[in-house]
């Protein structure tokens, strides 16, 4: 449909969170994780549009512009600081990572092309039989040998 983008379902998005949080090790549910902060901006997403049912087209869209997208945009934000390991914790030992190699280059994403391979790790996800597979989630794993080559970044 022209003028529409496909954005993918916020519910299967929280309910990943909510996975990942209940296969937490029963000591590191005290500590503060992704999957929290992901899920907390899900459920703030949610209750707005709760607020919003019975608002007409017109009011959803503004609503959405002032209170639904400041947190889709932390949301995104908190993604990708998740992706992107700290350039402080990866030295080499040669000086300063970030002014020698450009961020996002394969090694800052265990040689990942980070968007093939989270279109690949969602959809995969979709489909695990069982979420709670330990077998099936490693070989979704970054460093798993099972991944297709297009999940890999080029090193040309």
């Amino acid at each position: 449909m022209p003028g529409v983008t496909l954005v993918g379902c916020r519910a299967h998005a929280r309910r990943k969170f909510d996975e990942a949080l209940k296969a937490l090790l029963a000591g590191a549910s005290n500590t503060e994780t992704t999957a929290q902060e992901g899920l907390a901006f899900c459920n703030e997403l949610f209750a707005i549009e709760r607020e919003l049912k019975d608002a007409s087209p017109e009011e959803r869209h503004a609503v959405r512009l002032e209170r639904s997208k400041p947190v889709v945009e932390a949301l995104l934000g908190m993604a990708s600081e998740a992706a992107v390991p700290d350039p402080a914790e990866k030295s080499t030992g040669t000086g300063d990572r970030v002014q020698s190699q450009p961020m996002g280059e394969a090694d800052g994403f265990n040689g990942l092309n980070p968007f093939e391979y989270l279109k690949y790790l969602f959809e995969q996800l979709l489909q695990l039989e069982d979420p709670k597979d330990p077998e099936a989630l490693a070989r979704l794993l970054p460093w798993s040998f099972e991944l297709p080559p297009i999940c890999r970044a080029s090193r040309s």
